[in-house]
């Protein structure tokens, strides 16, 4: 018996998989503990990741998931 059994995933893995360059981005940043975040991109992050009406589950607006990435990596960062 295999040790995970498949199931169901809200996560539109079509536009996740076409956009993997900017999660893994967003993951690299978020992992640099070193490096200060901005609330306002770490809240970004964690609609993202963490809401159905994202563009990373929502399949309607997975056309817009490239700019939310992008957005969210910018929102990230302090200001200059």
């Amino acid at each position: 018996m295999p040790a995970k059994l498949p199931g169901a995933s809200p996560l539109n893995r079509v536009a996740a998989r076409a956009h993997q360059d900017l999660l893994l981005r967003l993951r690299a940043r978020l992992a640099d503990l070193a490096a200060p975040v901005e609330a306002r991109g770490v809240l970004m992050a964690e609609w993202l990741v963490g809401d159905v009406t994202s563009p990373l589950y929502d399949r309607s607006r997975a056309d817009t998931l490239p700019r939310a990435l992008a957005r969210t990596i910018a929102a990230l960062e302090p200001p200059a």
